[in-house]
């Protein structure tokens, strides 16, 4: 209670040094590994192109990590701001709303990507929309295309390290479910082995799942 107190006096009379504090926190959980403390305090800022930008450094973990709603949160935060102008975080939105039984916004999310994207995108955005052609194969049935989307591409590698464990365990699922069941799990359990390494724990459930199939 008095905790409460001193910080509600605090914020009436000086806001400006609570939105300072605040970033500095954001900073310094950010810089230690430990995002979502860090966003919560860049929110408490207001700043929607600070959240912005520690969401684009993080969002992939936080996915890999299962931290979903999370994700999914502060999309909608930075949509209420004004910040979500962007294909990255539109593409984000398709990975996530699914995962988190919100799979009707799935089309415009998409939809939304294809208008903003870039001239010259970067080799994380492309291998970002890689990963959402195979995830909407998947979820449609689609073998064939899914094995077409999860082909071998060097973006993602050249990208993030959760995109290409991500990568790897859905061209295992896939080479599994066409009857491939010894280069899926040639493929799956370096990608286990990776994803326990990055501490993704979302993605070493997923690999074990295929290992089952």
């Amino acid at each position: 209670l008095l905790r409460s107190h001193l910080r509600a006096d605090l914020q009436r009379r000086r806001p400006d040094l609570v939105t300072e504090l605040h970033g500095r926190a954001a900073a310094w959980f950010a810089d230690r590994n430990q995002p979502v403390t860090a966003l919560g305090h860049a929110r408490q800022c207001g700043d929607p192109d600070r959240v912005g930008d520690l969401l684009r450094r993080s969002a992939l973990a936080l996915l890999a990590s299962g931290q979903l709603r999370v994700v999914r949160d502060l999309l909608g935060w930075l949509r209420e701001h004004g910040r979500a102008d962007d294909a990255w975080f539109a593409l984000l939105a398709v990975l996530v709303h699914p995962e988190v039984g919100e799979g009707p916004a799935t089309q415009a999310h998409l939809e939304r990507a294809g208008e903003l994207w870039p001239e010259d995108p970067s080799p994380e955005l492309v291998a970002l929309r890689e990963r959402v052609r195979a995830r909407i194969a998947a979820a449609d049935g689609n073998l064939d295309a899914m094995v077409a989307a999860t082909e071998a591409s060097g973006s993602a590698e050249a990208a993030d390290p959760a995109l290409a464990v991500m990568r790897q365990l859905e061209r295992a699922t896939a080479l599994a479910l066409a009857a491939r069941r010894e280069d899926a799990l040639r493929l799956a359990q370096p990608a286990i082995d990776r994803a326990r390494e990055l501490g993704h724990g979302l993605l070493v459930a997923q690999g074990y799942t295929v290992m089952a199939l």
